[in-house]
């Protein structure tokens, strides 16, 4: 008896709305044509970040430390690197990548890092970003003495904006490593 007095209660307070859910939409509006849409994220945020900062896993991603093929593969005036026509694009840093390296696509990066860990080389088809300042974009780079020569596009994008700062076509063996 105690049980059924207390479910009538419950069953009349629900009834009255006291215990009523409230609503998934608080605002109903029976014309949502007129709704205004949801903000979208501006194109090329970063994954990871959000109104507190970056929080993104550092690291080296595959890149393999070697002083050697660094050198070979990313010196000016290196024969090897005018000879190797597999497309890549060489950096200079002064900073410890496996500290500031971040969001690499796709998640396991092919190319490799000087003796220092300070410079990297990274072949086509790649992204990484460095300090989560800097996205950069590693492409094949169109034209017929771009491929003859292996050349790559390098884009550089400022975070968090997606600001384009560099646009270039870089060539092993012909041109300096990126300045970052």
């Amino acid at each position: 008896m105690h049980t059924f007095s207390t479910f009538l209660t419950i069953l009349s307070i629900a009834s009255s709305g006291v215990l009523a859910l409230p609503s998934s939409n608080p605002n109903p509006n029976p014309n949502p044509d007129l709704e205004p849409p949801h903000p979208q994220p501006a194109p090329g945020t970063q994954p990871g970040c959000g109104p507190s900062g970056c929080h993104n896993p550092t690291g080296t991603f595959g890149l393999h430390r070697s002083d050697h093929h660094y050198h070979f593969l990313c010196d000016q005036h290196s024969q090897t690197a005018k000879r190797n026509h597999k497309v890549k694009a060489c950096f200079d840093t002064r900073i410890a990548l496996e500290h500031y390296l971040s969001a690499p696509n796709p998640s396991k990066l092919s190319g490799y890092i000087d003796g220092s860990g300070t410079d990297f080389l990274l072949y086509a088809g790649q992204i990484v970003t460095l300090a989560e300042k800097l996205e950069i974009h590693v492409d094949e780079a169109k034209g017929e003495k771009a491929r003859e020569h292996g050349c790559a596009r390098v884009r550089i994008y400022e975070l968090p904006k997606w600001t384009l700062e560099v646009d270039e076509t870089w060539c092993a063996g012909h041109n300096e490593p990126i300045r970052l």
